[in-house]
């Protein structure tokens, strides 16, 4: 038997000459196993674009996947990333300190905290914006 290109096995298939010749179980199981691959591969393929985009905001994959994780503390971990990384020439010595202090935790921080590196955050991004105007 010669070698097929993808065009012609596709072709088969829908013509239904190779579905024709095997047994109906067998194909389902075929057909439910090939999805339940694809389906895999398509989950782990996305899992790893999401995990890559959370470590280059400066947080770890398996602590921001956590449900139960406050989407103001997603933020402010990502804010203080981008300060530390993009803006620490705008920063005070007290400011980068207490932004360090807060990138170091890991999945908990009080709501005091939280919103004093968001502010902070707005604040420098009001600064940058004032004198690019």
């Amino acid at each position: 038997m010669g070698t097929y290109n993808n065009m012609t096995r596709s072709r088969f298939w829908a013509t239904g000459i190779f579905r024709n010749k095997m047994k109906p179980e067998i194909y389902r199981y075929l057909c439910d196993l090939l999805n339940t691959c694809m389906n895999t591969y398509k989950n782990i393929k996305d899992t790893l674009a999401t995990d890559q985009w959370f470590r280059s905001q400066g947080l770890n994959p398996r602590t921001c996947t956590n449900p139960d994780l406050d989407a103001k503390f997603t933020q402010a971990k990502r804010a203080a990333h981008h300060l530390l990384q993009s803006h620490r020439d705008l920063l005070a010595n007290e400011q980068i300190r207490q932004v360090e202090k807060f990138n170091s935790k890991k999945n908990k921080a009080t709501a005091r905290q939280i919103f004093g590196i968001l502010n902070l955050y707005k604040k420098i991004s009001r600064q940058i914006h004032s004198k690019q105007s």
